[in-house]
């Protein structure tokens, strides 16, 4: 945690926010990576497979993770899960043996693509999330079901990773995110940078007006 960055190698996945994202959210990430390039890193585009199959990989294993682990008690008492959870949840009893071992072997091809671009960089960068947050209302829908989320590759590579705050956006007046992200055991790379970009900037510290 020294709060220098001079050197490091950092890989900019910026296809998985390129579309489809809050519109103050590219320009937020390009001012994010200047300031990091300000501090001496080295920071290049990196390609890596798109954002939906990384969902959809994850997706799969989990709901059918979740329903075995919830099963019980989804036929016993569902009314005690909340409704987002509930239907995340029960499409889990629909995934066939096959498709749960085909998404697992597809992990592995996704996590091994990650660990060969981290042999390159120190780290990755990327959003932390598509938009801004979403008002506190149970009935508006699931917006992991409309939307992939961008936070779910690294889930699926095992990697340690965090998103810190990197502007507002104009109209809500909401916080946008960076994301960090380094391979396996790398989580002091991780807090390195983040305490780096945070030296040098202030966003970290101003709170929106929610009156």
């Amino acid at each position: 945690m020294t709060g220098t960055i001079k050197g490091l190698r950092l890989g900019l996945i910026e296809h998985w926010y390129a579309h489809g994202a809050h519109p103050d959210l590219p320009p937020a990430i390009s001012a994010a990576v200047e300031v990091l390039r300000g501090l001496g890193a080295v920071v290049e585009p990196v390609q890596l497979s798109s954002l939906r199959d990384y969902t959809d990989c994850k997706t799969t294993i989990s709901i059918a993770e979740l329903y075995a682990i919830h099963e019980q008690d989804l036929k016993t008492r569902p009314q005690d899960f909340g409704r987002i959870l509930r239907n995340r949840v029960l499409p889990g009893a629909l995934i066939r043996a096959e498709d749960y071992v085909q998404a697992l072997r597809w992990r592995t091809v996704l996590a091994r693509e990650q660990a060969l671009v981290l042999k390159r960089f120190d780290a990755l960068l990327t959003a932390g999330a598509l938009g801004v947050a979403d008002p506190a209302d149970p009935d508006l829908p699931d917006r992991l079901v409309s939307a992939p989320s961008i936070t779910m590759p690294f889930s699926v590579g095992g990697l340690p990773a965090l998103a810190i705050p990197c502007g507002f956006s104009r109209a809500e007046g909401l916080p946008l995110s960076l994301q960090i992200a380094a391979a396996p055991m790398a989580e002091p790379t991780v807090l390195r940078i983040a305490l780096a970009y945070q030296q040098a900037t202030d966003w970290h510290r101003r709170h929106p007006d929610l009156r």
